[in-house]
């Protein structure tokens, strides 16, 4: 299962006990820098001394936190049993690029807009509204968008993405070929682009979309 799998692993067992990335440095005594490079996938292939005080926090083993191996059905069950919703800012389409540097401040007291899903997103993680009268289904106009930045981009996923030449931010479908990394427009007729890092600038992988008839109800 590789990396994907840890990271997957781990936001779960952080959940079952409502630890942050800061709380869980501190309990496994690590250093916060290491834990949050672990979390965002800036370390692909941790050391075993890395991972074996994760593990035995937890009570799980080093095999079981890589997804080698299962975690146990009374440890699955806990989790069924002990899993939330996570809440994450909505940030304006318009202002995403300077709000998502202050997401650390963001507090339910603080911001108006919030979602809640049910599934792992990374500690930086946020949603939006998209503001494109042009995309087509699944990302139509009004449509809430939860972002991941800490996941890598594969083929046939779609990320939000900002343009170095341009202010307004957009959605590409990425597609490799042969070596290459191609970003697709959602909008008919537009030729796919070959991803240049020195162009583009991206916000992270898209992993769920929400459109409601009634959009305040996803503030609450």
């Amino acid at each position: 299962m590789g990396y994907a799998g840890f990271r997957r692993n781990l936001m779960l067992l952080m959940q079952m006990k409502d630890l942050n990335e800061a709380q869980l440095s501190r309990e496994v005594s690590m250093a916060q820098p290491t834990m949050h490079k672990l979390m965002s996938g800036a370390t692909t292939d941790p050391r075993i001394s890395t991972l074996i005080p994760i593990a035995n926090y937890f009570g799980v083993s080093v095999d079981q936190l890589l997804g080698l191996v299962p975690f146990d059905v009374s440890l699955i069950s806990a989790a069924q049993h002990t899993h939330s919703s996570i809440k994450l800012p909505i940030l304006p389409w318009e202002h995403l690029v300077e709000h998502r540097k202050n997401l650390a401040g963001f507090t339910l007291s603080n911001w108006s807009e919030w979602i809640a899903v049910n599934k792992p997103i990374a500690q930086d993680g946020y949603a939006t509204k998209i503001k494109n009268s042009s995309f087509p289904a699944p990302f139509s106009n009004n449509t809430v968008i939860v972002v991941d930045p800490s996941l890598t981009a594969i083929n046939g996923c779609y990320i939000l993405l900002k343009s170095t030449n341009k202010d307004a931010l957009t959605v590409r479908k990425c597609v490799f070929d042969g070596g290459d990394f191609w970003l697709m427009s959602l909008i008919d007729g537009i030729q796919p682009t070959l991803w240049n890092k020195d162009n583009w600038s991206i916000y992270g992988v898209i992993v769920e979309t929400y459109l409601s008839l009634y959009q305040e109800s996803l503030a609450s």
